[in-house]
């Protein structure tokens, strides 16, 4: 299970990293925890506000501090997903959506008569 703590390091994001990694070892569960401060990596989450959690690429909370009872619900939820984790390919992120493409009128091919 792979936990990422997404946020640059304010009051609220410190509180948040330190109740996630208290969650995780009271749960003695194995989870690799990460923090994110890159704002290019935050944005790729679609996340506008931190702090965030993401449990294997599914983001669980923005904006607010989670408890520690409620990170351990979440990790209890994921330990006994009936989903392997192969089956979420690319790991569980979002994935970007494809745009159609953007022509400007200049652009555009017009058949010749």
């Amino acid at each position: 299970m792979d936990i990422k703590i997404l946020g640059r390091g304010c009051a609220k994001c410190q509180a948040t990293e330190k109740n996630v990694r208290e969650a995780v070892a009271e749960s003695g569960v194995d989870v690799k925890v990460e923090k994110v401060a890159n704002l290019l990596d935050i944005a790729n989450f679609g996340v506008l506000r931190t702090p965030a959690v993401v449990i294997d690429g599914e983001v669980k909370c923005v904006g607010e501090i989670p408890s520690k009872e409620e990170v351990k619900k979440w990790i209890e939820k994921h330990q006994n997903s009936d989903i392997p984790r192969s089956a979420l390919g690319n790991r569980g992120r979002r994935t970007p959506k494809k745009r159609g493409r953007l022509y400007l009128l200049s652009e555009r091919r017009h058949p010749t008569p």
